[in-house]
């Protein structure tokens, strides 16, 4: 865990301590926008592989079997492949980076051979006219795939195309596999929105591309019919939970996910989003930067932890993740961030 660093002038120089390369790196790339930071942004990339962070994520958590040890499960929350592509995609941590590279095709390739299992594909069956699987599954590995390098790979096409088709018809997607349930989980809506937009300006074959265009224009607008966090029926808040403010968010729903996902489908503008985009401005604290109420992760080491994590994110870290996320949706937005 990294020590909390003093107050400072403004939340982007909070951002850019040097105590945290990795989100150093991000706030320089999205935030301040090279040239300005390029030469520090390269220095950074050649030590990243060692850093707190980034090693755990690139090294993998393992498991004594019978025969030695082996990887654990790629979807094991939240140590498995899965998982560390996420993370690593979140701090954007491509092959490009010096020594990452053998490490990220690995970690893919155990991820998408979990996917493209024949199991898998047998479940993907329509239940009264809805294929009802966790769609966030394929969101989200395709989403981090796409960030990560591997967009050109073939084997994502079909994460895209499975995505395409599993959507339902109110423009979302849902894993309720009861015949009653007809409308779509947010949960299980804001990955594959952002999947498909990342991965979009790979697809080669127009008729896909076409297909991603409109699979997230209709999931932008199930997130937008919601006002991103407010009952469809109701206009009421859909559940406490979605204003808690969260990092990792891994599959958890909320008011920065939903926005980041409309961010990316280019549709942060829309008056529907507004709202939300003021709730998430007035989260901001006093020293103007955005921290945690909680977290879905338990830390590495903790004996019986539900979803132990590979890395000790601390509460610093993770409200430097949440106030670059939450400066990058005002910027889309419009909004002044010189604060």
């Amino acid at each position: 865990m990294r020590a909390a660093t003093p107050a400072v002038d403004t939340t982007i120089d909070w951002l850019l301590d040097p105590a945290c390369p990795p989100v150093q790196r991000l706030a320089l790339k999205t935030l301040v926008r090279p040239p300005a930071g390029t030469t520090t942004i390269r220095r950074l990339e050649r030590t990243l592989t060692g850093d707190p962070w980034v090693a755990p994520l690139l090294g993998g958590a393992w498991r004594e079997a019978r025969g030695g040890r082996t990887r654990v499960h790629p979807y094991s929350k939240w140590r498995g492949a899965h998982w560390r592509v996420v993370a690593l995609a979140e701090l954007d941590i491509g092959r490009e980076i010096p020594g990452a590279a053998t490490a990220l095709a690995e970690a893919v390739d155990d991820t998408l051979a979990w996917l493209l299992s024949p199991g898998r594909s047998r479940a993907a069956k329509a239940i009264d006219g809805r294929v009802r699987m966790c769609a966030s599954m394929e969101g989200n590995a395709l989403l981090a795939m796409s960030r990560l390098g591997f967009g050109d790979d073939e084997r994502i096409a079909t994460l895209a195309t499975r995505l395409v088709d599993w959507q339902w018809p109110d423009g979302g997607w849902n894993c309720d596999r009861r015949p009653e349930a007809h409308h779509s989980s947010a949960n299980e809506t804001w990955a594959p929105i952002r999947g498909l937009a990342a991965y979009r300006q790979f697809a080669v074959d127009d008729q896909l591309r076409a297909a991603i265009d409109e699979a997230v224009a209709r999931g932008a607008g199930f997130i937008l019919r919601h006002r991103v966090i407010r009952s469809e029926r109701t206009g009421e808040v859909m559940n406490p939970r979605v204003a808690w403010l969260r990092w990792p968010a891994y599959w958890h729903y909320g008011l920065l996910p939903g926005l980041l996902a409309l961010a990316d489908a280019g549709r942060i503008g829309d008056p529907a989003a507004r709202g939300a985009v003021d709730a998430l401005e007035a989260k901001r604290c006093p020293d103007d930067t955005w921290q945690p109420d909680g977290r879905w992760w338990s830390q590495p080491g903790v004996r019986g932890g539900a979803s132990t994590e590979l890395v000790d994110w601390g509460a610093d870290g993770e409200a430097r993740m949440l106030s670059l996320r939450a400066l990058q949706v005002l910027l889309a937005a419009g909004r002044d961030i010189s604060r």
